[in-house]
Parts: C-alpha cells; sequence; structure tokens
C-alpha cells in the first residue's frame, strides 16, 4: 500500500525570506505606501528579480462570486506543476491538497488584507521535504478590499520535484 504524500505548510517570517523575496516585500511595502496593498498598477512586476519573475503569478479576487482566477501564471510555474494555469480558477488547481492549502491561504489574505509567507513541505512515511517558499501579498484596486495578489515562488529549493510528486498524488 502506498501512501501518498502530504501537503504541510509553516509559516515564515519576513526576517527569516530568501533575499530575493525580501526584495519583493520592501518594494511592495514602499508601492503600498499607507494604504494595506498597493493597486496592480502601483507594484511593477519589474520589482520581482528577473530570476523569479518565472516563478510568479497574479490572481483576482472576484468577492461578488468569491471566486480566484489566475491572471497571470509564469512559465517557472507551468514547468514546476506541469499545467499552464492563466486564466483559471483556483478550483482547478491539481491535485486537490495542494488546491486547498493554496484556497486557504488566499481567503486568509483576503481576511488580514496582510502579506503570508509560507515553507511548503510534502510529508511521507520517508519523512518531510521543504520544497520551496512562497511569498504572497495582497492587491487592492479600490484601496478597501483585497482584489488580487501577487504569488513568488522561490526556485532554490526542489521545486522541480513538485510536478512529479504533483502528478503522483493526482493519479494515486
Amino acid at each position: 500500500m502506498t501512501t501518498s504524500p502530504e501537503i504541510l505548510r509553516n509559516s515564515v517570517s519576513v526576517s527569516d525570506l530568501p533575499d530575493e523575496l525580501a526584495v519583493i516585500h520592501d518594494a511592495w511595502l514602499e508601492a503600498k505606501g499607507d494604504a494595506f496593498a498597493p493597486t496592480r498598477m502601483s507594484f511593477d512586476l519589474l520589482n520581482v528579480p528577473s530570476r523569479l519573475l518565472r516563478f510568479s503569478s497574479v490572481s483576482d479576487y472576484d468577492a461578488s462570486s468569491d471566486t480566484f482566477t489566475f491572471r497571470f501564471f509564469g512559465t517557472g510555474m507551468v514547468e514546476a506543476d506541469g499545467i499552464e494555469m492563466t486564466g483559471k480558477s483556483h478550483e482547478e488547481i491539481s491535485p486537490i491538497p495542494l488546491q486547498k492549502v493554496v484556497d486557504e491561504i488566499c481567503r486568509q489574505i483576503v481576511v488580514d488584507k496582510q502579506a503570508n509567507f509560507t515553507e511548503f513541505c510534502f510529508s511521507s512515511p520517508d519523512g518531510e521535504s521543504p520544497f520551496t517558499i512562497a511569498g504572497r501579498w495582497p492587491l487592492s484596486e479600490d484601496g478597501e478590499n483585497v482584489t488580487g495578489i501577487l504569488a513568488v515562488a522561490d526556485p532554490d529549493m526542489d521545486l522541480f520535484d513538485l510536478s512529479e510528486t504533483l502528478s503522483g498524488m493526482a493519479t494515486g
């Protein structure tokens, strides 16, 4: 009997972020000023270090339908996840355990109106294996509500093991 790996998450403090994610956080803080979050226009994706841009995504949040949709899904994310998600709903994330974790984090950002930093790990009978640290930052077009989320994954961990592990979770 094979046990599928479980997806675990651990909170990461700002002071423990990898350098390039810290650069993004500083740019996000500058772009937001006194607001809780910047608009998409005021946060320039060129603030994302070029090496990490392909591991980035931007999602729109529609409060009226309570849904998240990927506006942009970087090519590195496509390689790691094994699927292009631009224009797709977060509900289409596979496997379901990953979809649930991403949904929980994004919904918490909508409520808290704060950035979130998470280390993702797989847990299996063989132990726990971290595969990435991701930062997620709220965006707001109206200055009152979260209307989007910028997400960036650190590719320096085992992010490319993700596709293989996820395909096993989706089928096994």
